[in-house]
């Protein structure tokens, strides 16, 4: 019991802190000329826990605050996706240095009870010098101190570059060392997935598979979040329910709330049938079915890196509604599975 209560309370107390930074310097103009980062952003501010602490910045060579920090609840998000339509691609100048530093002003010291991210959308080139040699100095200046600073402050960044001509190794020298999560995308139509995987990297999300586009709900699942992708030509997202009843964008469904963008859809079901739903939509391996369940995997404190060849042993159990899972039946049909990646996500 006592490991119970350790790993529940590890949990519990680790609240997550992100901060986003979003270049809109007038290289964007190359990178992202239809501006999918918008869309982008939506789909992972969506995606976000309600409890969350979260701030949102565009920098050129200014750094311009989108979206105020605060608790990511549903005003919070409602207000966040209007702000997001202020992200354009005219600055003349991209300077990361001072956007890590003012994403980061209030991270003084370490937190141990906090899980804190920053996620940077940029093509790594620093233009904020009014010389070469000045922006190299400014690109030392953030290898050299203000990833030793935020490190110390237990601060992953995660990188995400845009086009092929994107600064690759200085991005992934940032998420390198502070054990985030590096992705170039070589085309702004996949800025949607590549920040879905960021999201996924930040927030512990319970899903379910999705088998020719059927799912299963069973009497634990309270909520369920359907992430679609949707393909030019095929026509709109449908959900249908056990009973074969259209939850549509269209239908007027209590507890159903949808997202829609030229990319894809996002629909949330509160209180779901129980059994088999199915999704008319074209087949695609980035579509997730996520869940809120009273059942839970209570996991003790890992560490951040295993290195292959490795002995490390992790300890798991199951609560029900916040409690110990004791019930031999139960236990006995669940199986777990390890998935161990690089730093790079490989």
């Amino acid at each position: 019991m006592a490991s119970y209560v350790q790993a529940a309370d590890f949990n519990k107390n680790n609240a997550l802190e992100v901060r986003v930074l979003v270049d809109v310097s007038e290289r964007m103009k190359i990178s992202d000329p239809d501006n999918h980062r918008i869309a982008a952003l939506k789909l992972f501010i969506k995606l976000l826990p309600n409890n969350a602490n979260v701030g949102i910045w565009m920098f050129d060579n200014m750094t311009t605050e989108i979206m105020k920090t605060g608790k990511s609840g549903i005003s919070w998000k409602i207000q966040a996706l209007k702000n997001l339509e202020q992200v354009h691609s005219s600055g003349k100048a991209a300077d990361i240095e001072r956007a890590l530093a003012v994403a980061s002003l209030d991270w003084v010291e370490k937190d141990k009870d906090a899980r804190r991210h920053i996620v940077l959308l940029t093509d790594g080139k620093i233009t904020s010098g009014k010389t070469k040699k000045g922006n190299a100095e400014s690109k030392e200046r953030v290898l050299n101190y203000q990833l030793t600073r935020l490190k110390a402050g237990a601060v992953s960044i995660h990188t995400v570059g845009f086009s092929e001509d994107a600064d690759i190794e200085f991005l992934g020298v940032i998420a390198s060392e502070t054990l985030g999560w590096f992705e170039v995308v070589k085309k702004p139509e996949q800025l949607e997935r590549a920040l879905l995987r960021v999201n996924k990297r930040l927030v512990e999300k319970n899903s379910i598979p999705l088998i020719a586009n059927k799912f299963t709900v069973d009497e634990t699942v309270r909520q369920f979040t359907a992430v679609v992708f949707r393909k030019k030509g095929f026509g709109s997202t449908q959900l249908d329910d056990p009973e074969g009843m259209d939850f549509g964008r269209s239908s007027d469904r209590v507890g159903v709330n949808w997202h829609r963008e030229k990319k894809y859809d996002i629909v949330t079901v509160t209180k779901p049938m129980e059994g088999e739903w199915r999704l008319i939509a074209p087949a695609d391996p980035g579509n997730e079915i996520f869940i809120t369940t009273n059942l839970q995997m209570a996991v003790e404190d890992m560490p951040k890196e295993i290195f292959a060849g490795s002995d490390t042993r992790i300890k798991m159990l199951m609560t029900d509604k916040g409690k110990l899972l004791q019930n031999s039946n139960m236990l006995s049909v669940i199986d777990a599975t390890v998935e161990i990646t690089n730093k790079r996500g490989d």
